[in-house]
């Protein structure tokens, strides 16, 4: 005891005249360090998921059509100026001219990992009386399985696109959306 220096003597003291209360201190702190390695791992392995299923549904870059651009009625000389608004169009849809030729130059582009022409729209599902908006995509299965990962998605059954053959998934999630509510 003569080498420790008084902090430690009186630390030692304490431990040792209040056992009970040294164990609950121990168990305190023991819990405490063990909560936060737990909210440190949980926290880590949320970010990780939340990363994964943000970046890896969505492309990281996506090519449209531009928009139409509204020009004022007449340019006015320099120095002068005009109260006016111009309002912008509303814009049609448009798709990009000749992507067939495009999606080969973006493929050899070196820091881009893959290319999937997507089209998409608004419909209305009806069945009976019962109406559903819908957002539809048509998009080419092995090129956009490069991107999202679908075929890692399914659950049940398979993954396939053809012309005429909606995919056993879609067509039971549209006809569900669609069935009347029965009590």
């Amino acid at each position: 005891m003569k080498g420790l220096g008084f902090e430690w003597q009186v630390a030692m003291r304490f431990l040792r005249e209040g056992r009970m209360q040294t164990l609950l201190i121990v168990v305190g702190v023991a819990a405490g360090v063990a909560v936060i390695a737990y909210i440190s791992a949980l926290i880590s392995g949320l970010q990780g998921n939340t990363l994964a299923k943000t970046l890896g549904a969505q492309p990281h870059v996506t090519i449209a059509a531009p928009e139409d651009v509204v020009a004022p009625a007449m340019d006015l000389p320099s120095g002068q100026r005009s109260i006016s608004d111009t309002q912008p169009r509303a814009q049609r849809l448009r798709s990009v001219a000749n992507w067939q030729a495009l999606v080969p130059l973006l493929e050899a582009h070196p820091g881009v990992a893959a290319v999937s022409p997507i089209v998409s729209g608004a419909g209305l599902a009806l069945r009976g009386e019962a109406t559903q908006a819908i957002a539809l995509m048509g998009v080419e299965l092995e090129r956009y399985d490069r991107i999202v990962g679908l075929r890692g998605k399914v659950i049940a059954g398979e993954p396939r696109l053809g012309p005429g053959k909606p995919s056993s998934a879609a067509s039971s999630r549209a006809t569900s959306a669609c069935a009347p509510a029965t009590a």
